[in-house]
């Protein structure tokens, strides 16, 4: 018989934490449909009130490159999304591609490839153009809520959360007004881009398998890389053998407060 859990277990979702990377393949439940699915998910980790606004400086940037790039440039897609978004408190840079031009194996190369791309020009960002990128995040931030129900969900989203970080929006203009050039964020790009905590979801559309090629696993490997976790289904009896591969899961508590 299995042990309950605890009702502070059950209110605090946890995240595992992806210490080498993880592979979903799974098959379009759509009879016919020839759409394939990938998404990238890079794990950065729980923050404090610098980091979080480090990240979603990254996430306003890099929306642009990553739709001109894989939408309009390179069509592989008809749905195309690079955002960064919180996970039970762990921040996440996303990258979702939908169609059916190129295989969800070769799309997640194309991501790697761009977001490897906005990495360089980042470095090489003016100050005039990081200037910008300050004010559009300056203006998110003060957006005021417009009823009760936008109130009431910003102070209750504190509360089930038990972060109770009420001043989160005051400490994040303050971090923000001591930005003074790019190089911050860069370092946060590159502890993302680097930490091996990637996650990828590839739902593969008809008429395509989704076993992997033999060279598709060796190639990390060959590369001295951190060897992949490969998943064949979203089933219980997978999520079990993933949560048996280590039981290392990010911190629940909220950090409302900017680090030194």
């Amino acid at each position: 018989t299995g042990q309950l859990i605890s009702a502070l277990q059950a209110r605090k979702a946890q995240v595992w934490v992806a210490s080498r990377p993880v592979e979903l393949r799974m098959r379009n439940p759509i009879p016919g449909d020839l759409n394939h699915v990938t998404l990238s998910v890079y794990q950065y980790g729980v923050t404090d009130v610098g980091e979080r606004v480090r990240m979603l400086l990254l996430g306003k940037m890099i929306e642009n490159p990553v739709y001109q790039t894989l939408r309009t440039k390179d069509q592989l897609g008809y749905i195309v999304f690079g955002f960064v978004t919180e996970h039970s408190g762990v921040l996440e840079l996303r990258v979702l591609v939908q169609g059916s031009k190129e295989s969800p194996d070769r799309v997640d190369v194309d991501i790697d490839e761009v977001i490897d791309k906005f990495g360089s020009s980042l470095r090489n960002m003016s100050n005039t153009a990081f200037v910008g990128w300050k004010a559009s995040i300056r203006s998110a931030l003060n957006h005021k809520d417009q009823n009760m129900g936008q109130e009431a969900d910003r102070y209750w989203s504190q509360i089930s959360s038990d972060g109770h970080c009420f001043n989160r929006k005051e400490l994040a203009l303050q971090y923000l007004d001591s930005l003074d050039g790019p190089e911050a964020v860069a370092q946060t790009f590159e502890k993302l881009r680097h930490g091996h905590k990637k996650v990828s979801v590839k739902m593969f559309g008809a008429g395509l398998p989704t076993k992997p090629k033999p060279s598709a696993l060796q190639a990390p490997a060959a590369k001295g890389d951190v060897p992949l976790f490969l998943l064949n289904a979203a089933d219980s009896s997978e999520k079990r053998r993933l949560v048996a591969s280590t039981d290392t899961y990010y911190p629940t508590d909220t950090i409302c407060r900017i680090a030194a």
